[in-house]
């Protein structure tokens, strides 16, 4: 089934690094509901003056949680498994980019592409995966989305791309829609093996 993949896209934070935004304490940090994630909640809800402040608290946490990033379980199995496959790599992120550089640049990883939050509209819309596929000279259906969150997989899945959703031990998770689900990045080569 995967045997046609040539693309990987992977999303950044909880899926290359361990979980670092408390989402909670940010949405408080901010004054708006808990019931709506932030991203929508600035898009949908705050005045076009409030935006500018909303957006600079946000990024206030990313790039705190970007100089105190942690590669995830399993990150340095998989690079080693990347750099000996020719693999197209994406990173699409609904951070910022200049968080998100600083992840990488701390993760030492360079992808053939990042795209971030102002790069494209971001997931579950799947305009960032469609974006990256196109810009990567690849196929939906060569393509492997991998996330840890819901958003990952419905962007892949409306994009026309495999999905792999990673648990990261956690015993419940609402994503039984992916096609794949492993517990850390360790086990990805083991999906791709034969590719």
């Amino acid at each position: 089934m995967l045997s046609s993949v040539n693309c990987l896209l992977f999303d950044m934070d909880g899926t290359l690094t361990k979980p670092a935004l408390d989402f909670e304490y940010i949405k408080q940090d901010m004054q708006i509901p808990s019931n709506i994630s932030i991203l929508e909640y600035i898009d949908n809800h705050a005045t076009a003056e409030n935006k500018k402040h909303l957006f600079d608290i946000l990024d206030k946490h990313e790039v705190f949680a970007a100089e105190n990033t942690q590669p995830n379980d399993g990150f340095n199995e998989l690079m080693h498994f990347l750099n000996e496959r020719n693999f197209k790599i994406g990173v699409l992120t609904r951070n910022s980019k200049k968080s998100a550089k600083i992840t990488l640049n701390i993760l030492g990883f360079v992808p053939d592409l990042l795209i971030s939050r102002e790069d494209s509209p971001y997931k579950p819309k799947p305009d960032a995966i469609l974006k990256a596929i196109k810009e990567l000279d690849a196929n939906p259906e060569e393509t492997l989305m991998i996330g840890d969150f819901k958003y990952d997989v419905i962007a892949g899945r409306n994009a026309g791309c495999f999905t792999c959703f990673i648990t990261n031990y956690k015993e419940e998770y609402d994503c039984d829609k992916a096609d794949f689900i492993i517990n850390t990045l360790a086990d990805l080569p083991k999906l791709l093996k034969n590719v």
